[in-house]
């Protein structure tokens, strides 16, 4: 690991422990919500949060998505959203984390979550917001998401080993690639085994 990737990853733990050290057991919850995100999301385009993400330590990933579900959960969401959600939570806290659990979860999620929310909800790190009525932005159930979301990747790899191309840039996105670059993206990339899709855990098939 460079030297620059380490720095990366000391100074994020830096800012976890300040977080966890900031708090007590009644206001942990609400007070880590955004500290750790917002630090690492701060002042950062797509291409940089994607590029740096990938570099992460697992814990630190990890902690990131518990702060996203966390917000999440603060919403005025269903009550099954809210019981999923924490399930969720649950398995990620978890040391022996059970991947068909996680995709048995994003299924039951994506059934009763219209796509262009899931994809906020679950497919970015950004604070997601109802609408301004307080619903759903959308009403479209996606039964193709649902599909994607049965065969999760081990998250526990980092790279494909195969059809690798020193050459060419690893991919960066691959649900919401019409979302960045004016909708432009291409498959001229090294797709990875994680970094896209349902927290992050899915492969990257495009770059933007």
């Amino acid at each position: 690991m460079s030297n620059y990737h380490k720095t990366l990853n000391l100074i994020i733990t830096l800012v976890l422990s300040i977080c966890f050290s900031c708090s007590n057991e009644n206001d942990n919850a609400t007070h880590t919500e955004t500290q750790l995100r917002s630090a690492f999301l701060k002042d950062k385009d797509y291409q940089t949060v994607k590029s740096e993400y990938s570099i992460l330590e697992s814990s630190i990933k990890t902690e990131l998505w518990l702060e996203k579900l966390t917000q999440l959960r603060n919403l005025n969401l269903s009550e099954s959203h809210n019981n999923l959600i924490k399930d969720l939570i649950n398995q990620l806290q978890d040391e022996k984390t059970d991947e068909d659990k996680i995709s048995s979860i994003a299924v039951s999620l994506a059934k009763i979550t219209p796509e262009q929310d899931f994809l906020m909800m679950f497919g970015s790190l950004d604070d997601y917001k109802l609408g301004e009525d307080g619903s759903f932005h959308d009403n479209i159930i996606s039964l193709d998401l649902q599909h994607s979301l049965k065969n999760l990747e081990s998250y526990s790899k980092t790279f494909k080993t195969t059809s690798f191309n020193k050459a060419l840039p690893d991919c960066n996105c691959s649900w919401t690639c019409d979302w960045y670059n004016n909708g432009y993206s291409n498959t001229n990339c090294n797709e990875t085994t994680t970094g896209c899709g349902f927290l992050w855990l899915q492969s990257c098939v495009e770059k933007v």
